[in-house]
């Protein structure tokens, strides 16, 4: 068992590390602008919508409050699964704004004139939807071992939506990948959740 789980970690820093080298060799070279222009020149009209709707799913007045709702319907009466995915989430949001604001990178279809397909009021790295999208389903992989690589793939197709409507570059989803994934991770752990739950019981009750 003990060895099983020295793997698992080490497996999990591989990937962490291999992430943060993608993010740095595609923000440092022409990689990312190829890989734009690639995606968003191939879109089609069939799934333009599609996309959109995939996006919106991980917006914080659309998508993001449905989700949440079904997430409490199907915990426990512990309601330690929606804790955990709430925490995660804000935690998720606030580091990918924060960076948003020291990075000020621009849109890529500001800068390449690439066809995009939504326009954005903040800046580009990281990609928020991703941050968003990670936290949340890594949370349920984690809670929902069986579903986890369901939950993954659907994260990864709303990080991949981004860059299909022309508003991120890959090392952006990758970015915000990886910030999810780390706070469902350090959230899960030590079920940071609950105890936000019980401190807000706390300051309620005084």
């Amino acid at each position: 068992m003990r060895k099983s789980l020295d793997k698992a970690l080490v497996a999990r820093d591989v990937l962490i590390g291999a992430v943060i080298a993608s993010i740095l060799v595609l923000a440092t070279s022409n990689f990312d602008e190829l890989l734009v222009r690639l995606i968003t020149e191939n879109q089609a009209p069939l799934l333009n919508p599609v996309m959109a709707l995939i996006s919106d799913l991980m917006v914080i007045h659309v998508g993001i409050p449905l989700i949440l709702v079904f997430v409490y319907l199907a915990d426990g009466k512990e309601k330690r699964m929606f804790w955990n995915t709430i925490t995660a989430l804000a935690l998720a949001m606030a580091t990918a704004l924060v960076l948003k604001e020291l990075v000020s990178r621009p849109r890529p279809y500001l800068v390449f004139g690439i066809n995009n397909l939504r326009t954005e009021l903040l800046s580009s790295f990281p990609s928020g939807h991703a941050a968003n999208s990670f936290s949340i389903m890594g949370i349920l992989a984690y809670h929902k071992r069986p579903q986890a690589l369901f939950f993954l793939l659907f994260a990864a197709i709303v990080a991949y939506s981004r860059v299909y409507l022309g508003v991120h570059y890959v090392s952006d989803v990758l970015a915000g990948a990886l910030i999810g994934m780390l706070w469902a991770r350090v959230v899960f752990a030590h079920d940071l959740g609950l105890r936000m739950k019980k401190s807000i019981s706390k300051l309620m009750r005084q």
